[in-house]
Parts: C-alpha cells; structure tokens; sequence
C-alpha cells in the first residue's frame, strides 16, 4: 500500500496540473510498529520506497490513532522517531477519542494532530464546542504541530474552524471518498479553475 500511495503520487504530480503541492498520507497498523516487526522494517521500507519512487518524504505521512499509540505494547517514540528521521510526516488520527493522556502527546515525535470529528460535528451551531476545539489547536500550536480537523461537512463549521485559528481540513465538504482517477481529473479540474 505505501509503495502504491508513493507511486500514485510521483505519476500525479509529473502529470497534473497543480499537483506539486499534494502529500499523501497512509494510515499504519500497530502490528507495522511492533517492537519485533517495528521501525526497522517498516523504515527499511519506506527508505526503500522513497529511494526508487522519487518521492520527496515530506510529501508522505503516516497516520496513526490514538489507541494505536497507547495500545503497541512498547513505546512507540523510538519507532516514531526513526521514521520521522526519514523526513516522512507522522500524524496523530482521532485526537479527542479519550485514550492518550495530554503528557504522553508531548512525549511522542509527531508533526499533524487530526482533530476527530466528534469535535467538529456541531460547530458553528453549537458553542460550546468551540471551547474544546480551540484548546487543541492552542495546544498543537504550542506543541509546534499542524492541525487538520476531520469531518468537515458545513460552510458554518469550516468558517468556525478558520476563525479558530484551524490549518487545514478534510470531510465531505471538501471531497467525498472517490476512486483515484476520478480524484486526479478533481485536482485538474481545480487547477483549470485557479487559473482561469
């Protein structure tokens, strides 16, 4: 799957139109970042991948959850870290979901908190999710970590969002799931658009 995602995204961005500033992110498994299976192989991959691909490796993140994170039966900062190491992006899915404390998050080399969109879903509508939401990003700003909120579905949570002070987005608002020659005539679509 990484090196399909890696591949997909060197061929898009050597044939679209405003697809030099697209990433891909892939999720990880808890069994990729085992201590026995762990970072030297799923490094060894990856270092692999970038190698034969072309890919700058800061255009590739790996998404991992929050109850992935508590959850591996080792620490994961190690793991982590080397991957980082290889100029990938490491982002914390499902932030808010209830299962890391708040100094573990300190702890852990990551560089994109994903607000989970139980937070998300009501803003702009109901205010005292904006409490919440704006504690995150204050605290991943301070952190120096990105903020990408999930689950966006409304104008009204995105323009709350934005006022909040939010980095980035994604949900249905956006773009629903679709297969991937139906997203690469999207991004060239959009690109025929911001230049017209």
């Amino acid at each position: 799957m990484l090196d399909a995602a890696a591949r997909t995204l060197v061929r898009w961005r050597a044939a679209l139109q405003g697809a030099d500033e697209l990433s891909m992110s892939v999720n990880v498994s808890t069994r990729q970042l085992a201590p026995d299976r762990g970072q030297d192989k799923l490094g060894d991959t990856l270092h692999s991948i970038l190698s034969h691909t072309g890919l700058p490796p800061n255009l590739l993140a790996l998404e991992i959850t929050e109850s992935m994170l508590m959850n591996t039966g080792a620490e994961p900062e190690a793991a982590l870290a080397g991957l980082r190491d290889l100029g990938v992006n490491v982002m914390l899915d499902d932030f808010g979901t209830g299962y890391s404390s708040l100094g573990r998050l300190s702890e852990v080399p990551l560089d994109v908190v994903k607000i989970d969109r139980r937070f998300v879903n009501g803003l702009g509508e109901d205010h005292n999710r904006e409490p919440i939401v704006a504690a995150i990003i204050a605290m991943a700003d301070a952190l120096g970590l990105r903020v990408i909120a999930e689950g966006v579905e409304t104008e009204a949570q995105w323009r709350s969002l934005v006022s909040l002070g939010c980095h980035a987005a994604q949900g249905y608002l956006l773009a629903r799931p679709m297969p991937a020659k139906d997203l690469a005539r999207l991004i060239d679509a959009s690109a025929d658009k911001r230049a017209a």
